[in-house]
């Protein structure tokens, strides 16, 4: 399922500005890290139970590591 959203962002980057990823972060935080920095998209990973503050950060949240462990 990553790989296939990967694919639509990238499809779609244009129109792209923040993504939220909710995961492990044993699986999906390095992806994150890596495709945020070739992609130019505002990319952060959040555990799986910090959905509230992913959304938020989605809405206009102006700090990036909030869900990287900061």
């Amino acid at each position: 399922a990553l790989f296939e959203g990967l694919h639509f962002i990238k499809l779609h980057a244009d129109r792209i500005d923040r993504i939220a990823l909710l995961g492990r972060r044993e699986q999906v935080r390095t992806y994150t890290g890596l495709f945020s920095l070739f992609s130019g998209i505002d990319m952060v990973f959040f555990p799986l139970d910090d959905v509230a503050r992913a959304v938020r950060w989605l809405q206009g949240g102006t700090n990036a590591t909030i869900g990287n462990g900061g």
